[in-house]
């Protein structure tokens, strides 16, 4: 929800979509930039990725190891 998204802007985060794209590619992990009701914006490596929303199947904290 948005409170959840604010609370982890500026963090990094995992990202898996319903739906493959850039090259059959579905799990995207980078830094929560910004967000609307639509969007959602990462920083991945180094470049600002948009993700729509309705495609977004779950975002979380990136836990590395």
């Amino acid at each position: 929800n948005d409170s959840d998204l604010t609370f982890y802007t500026g963090t990094e985060v995992e990202l898996k979509l319903k739906k493959a794209i850039v090259g059959k590619k579905k799990k995207f992990v980078g830094v929560l930039a910004s967000f609307d009701d639509s969007d959602i914006v990462l920083v991945v490596l180094g470049e600002k990725a948009s993700f729509d929303r309705d495609n977004i199947e779950v975002i979380r904290p990136y836990i590395g190891f």
